[in-house]
């Protein structure tokens, strides 16, 4: 469906948000990363706001496709997997043999899907404690 606008070439936002969500797939599932991404980003930034000194169009495409690329990723990195790891070390630092039960208390950011037992929401954990 996009694939005749982004060859085209005229329609460079296109290209540009296919690349963001790239990154932002990538950066969601990577492990580390997520400030590397933006010294890179901001490296094809400047190579991109250079002034006389002008790289060929094959450089400045290359570094406008890494830059969104690098901004996806990034954001992904920093938005999404690093609040996930947070939790999953916070859960693994409790005592196991020792818990009864897990509380967790916050604020419900989501209607409810499916059927109870397996009924899903999200929430915004603001509590954590072992009882």
């Amino acid at each position: 469906m996009i694939g005749p606008i982004v060859k085209s070439g005229d329609h460079p936002a296109a290209l540009a948000a296919v690349c963001l969500v790239a990154g932002i797939w990538l950066g969601a599932w990577s492990v580390s990363g997520g400030r590397l991404g933006l010294a890179l980003a901001a490296l094809c930034g400047l190579l991109l706001a250079a002034g006389r000194a002008e790289p060929s169009t094959r450089i400045r495409r290359a570094a406008f496709l890494i830059l969104w690329t690098c901004l996806g990723f990034a954001s992904g990195r920093l938005r999404i997997a690093s609040p996930g790891d947070e939790a999953r070390q916070a859960v693994a630092s409790l005592d196991a043999g020792s818990l009864s039960a897990v509380r967790v208390e916050g604020v419900l950011e989501d209607f409810w899907t499916g059927a109870p037992p397996r009924a899903r929401t999200r929430l915004r954990a603001e509590r954590l404690r072992a009882e």
